[in-house]
């Protein structure tokens, strides 16, 4: 067995998980009970089901937020493991370990992105008089219970997997390695400029109200990880060989990427809240996310122009 798997940290991580799947896994079935037996009548049967689903989406939303603290532990016990592991200086080198790693984080942020809008869908029916999405919100259960199992059995995988004597590659030469790629453009200083003309479309669509911003939220997602990864993170660093998005969230540059990553979430996740939800109230706390994600980003790179007038 990997000894990895068996530090405390990691072994906490793993708990958390199958205990916030164990409960899932007991929506699960109700949910599946539900589905089947569910009619949207008056009888008693149907006056307990609706009883029942509102526990069960208890159980659900509690295990959602949980689950949400749980994707910030897990990145910061990546970044503690690489001080045990040769060659990784970051959480970067350990997610690179094994053919693991990228999926489970994508599965990760996926599914708490998605469960986010299951709680809004859930908020939405308990607003309707004839919950008009309760049986809509159980079927959506199900399929998002199945990624939850990809991503506890990937997980498991994954700490089962990571090379403990082979040394791992860096987060300097990772990074490095996209430069032959077909996205060499975007590690040019053009990406600063297409960083903030895609913002400022999204600021013109969210106040015309369009809802085409969708489309350009996605894209500035995209965007934002080669602007912080190959621009915005060596003034970070002060360093300019130093182009890694995962050196941010470690104590030396005081947790920053905590904080920029959190504002990008939070203002994607309300762009397809005010999408999906027709929530225009969201609107204004979508400008105050991507100011608040763009101020923290940015910050290091206007500091450096004013004191030095160059870039790095």
């Amino acid at each position: 067995m990997n000894e990895i798997i068996l530090s405390p940290k990691v072994l906490t991580v793993i708990f958390i998980d199958i205990f916030l799947f164990l409960w899932q896994f007991y929506a699960f079935i109700n949910a599946l009970v539900f589905i089947k037996k569910y009619k949207k009548d008056f009888s008693q049967t149907q006056y307990k089901l609706e009883k029942k689903s509102y526990f069960i989406s208890t159980v659900i939303s509690l295990s959602i937020y949980i689950k949400f603290f749980s994707l910030i532990f897990f990145i910061y016990v990546l970044d503690d493991l690489s001080l045990l592991l040769k060659g990784a200086m970051c959480a970067a080198g350990v997610i690179d370990s094994n053919n693991y790693g990228e999926i489970v984080l994508a599965l990760k942020i996926l599914n708490i992105f998605l469960a986010f809008l299951w709680i809004d869908l859930h908020k939405k029916d308990e607003l309707t008089k004839n919950y008009k999405y309760i049986k809509i919100k159980m079927v959506l259960f199900s399929f998002l219970f199945l990624l939850f199992l990809a991503e506890v059995y990937t997980e498991v995988m994954f700490f089962l997997h990571i090379e403990i004597f082979s040394p791992l590659q860096c987060c300097v030469i990772l990074f490095k390695g996209e430069e032959n790629s077909f996205l060499h453009f975007f590690k040019s200083i053009n990406i600063l400029y297409i960083f903030f003309i895609n913002l400022t479309i999204i600021f013109m669509l969210l106040y015309k109200k369009s809802k085409t911003v969708f489309f350009f939220s996605i894209l500035h997602v995209y965007i934002s990880y080669y602007a912080i990864t190959y621009f915005f993170s060596s003034y970070i660093y002060m360093l300019p060989s130093h182009k890694c998005p995962f050196c941010l969230l470690q104590w030396d540059y005081k947790y920053i990427g905590y904080i920029i990553y959190l504002f990008l979430f939070l203002a994607t996740l309300n762009i397809f809240r005010f999408v999906l939800f027709d929530l225009v109230e969201r609107v204004k706390f979508i400008y105050i996310y991507y100011i608040c994600f763009t101020i923290f980003l940015s910050f290091s790179f206007f500091k450096y122009i004013f004191l030095f007038n160059h870039f790095l």
